[in-house]
């Protein structure tokens, strides 16, 4: 214990003259002027970074009041090291303050108040089917579209170059299916989606800002719905013809497991009124899945 003791009083003795000496260095500090300044000013900084590390552990464990009885220190040298360490011990908690800050609005805030990546999806779930359109060129903008979990629906994203890419919060289509299909020109952009057990569909064009980074939807028509509650509508594509008209074809599903029939339907665009086109007997095929 004397080792220590006389260790501690040796490293506190030191601590006090060299906080005396950098004191003698700022009084120096007022009355020159020039080069000189400067070459002090820089000491000054690089003395007190280093009485700070070197103070720092016997701040955190011996008090001022100890200093005259235990250590042997002068009133003075008791009435600087308070002083030092106060203001030592306040700079370093304000240091560690910030710091933790930071870490919590860099960590905490963002998960609470930024959007959720989205999580990555294995196989096709996020775009269904291959043959079903999902992308495509306005003219001027890039497109891309897949299914986001998090956002309740199909999501829409833009690009001018194809690297920096930013999504149109108005287009959202809110389903709970990535079965969809898309067809656009640089005047109207269509999408036929999986709404329950239905096939919707949604079209866009001058009137609602297409082409354009914010684009609308004009009201949902629907293209297929069900008549039995054991049927499902499924596997939609769609297609914009020459004669401004979109076409939409879709799987039919029983679930009985008797037959798929595949029909189409022509949406008048710009209408309100959905034409069926398909024959009046469907061809019928064995669902060898369900088998």
């Amino acid at each position: 214990m004397d080792i220590i003791k006389k260790f501690n009083s040796k490293w506190i003795q030191y601590i006090v003259k060299a906080t005396s000496a950098i004191y003698q260095k700022k009084q120096e500090l007022l009355t020159t002027h020039g080069g000189k300044s400067i070459y002090l000013l820089v000491q000054i900084v690089f003395l007190e970074i280093y009485l700070a590390f070197l103070s720092v552990p016997v701040y955190l464990f011996i008090e001022s009041n100890r200093l005259s009885d235990d250590y042997g220190v002068t009133s003075d040298g008791v009435h600087t090291y308070r002083v030092r360490r106060t203001l030592t011990l306040t700079g370093m908690s304000l240091t560690l303050l910030l710091i933790a800050i930071n870490v919590i609005f860099s960590t905490v805030v963002p998960l609470i108040f930024l959007p959720a990546e989205e999580t990555p999806a294995a196989s096709n779930d996020l775009t269904a089917f291959s043959f079903q359109r999902k992308n495509w060129y306005d003219g001027n903008l890039f497109w891309k579209s897949s299914y986001s979990p998090q956002k309740g629906g199909i999501i829409f994203s833009y690009s001018k170059d194809g690297e920096n890419w930013s999504v149109n919060a108005r287009a959202i289509v809110k389903t709970k299916s990535a079965d969809y299909s898309i067809d656009a020109d640089s005047k109207t952009v269509a999408i036929a989606y999986r709404n329950g057990k239905n096939i919707s569909v949604l079209v866009a064009n001058e009137e609602s800002r297409y082409p354009g980074k914010t684009f609308g939807w004009t009201n949902r028509r629907l293209a297929y719905q069900v008549t039995e509650n054991d049927e499902t509508y499924m596997q939609p594509t769609i297609s914009i013809t020459n004669a401004n008209n979109i076409w939409v074809a879709a799987t039919k599903e029983v679930t009985s497991g008797i037959r798929i029939q595949k029909i189409t339907a022509t949406i008048p665009n710009g209408k309100d009124k959905v034409v069926l086109s398909a024959p009046k007997y469907f061809k019928q095929m064995k669902d060898t899945s369900k088998a």
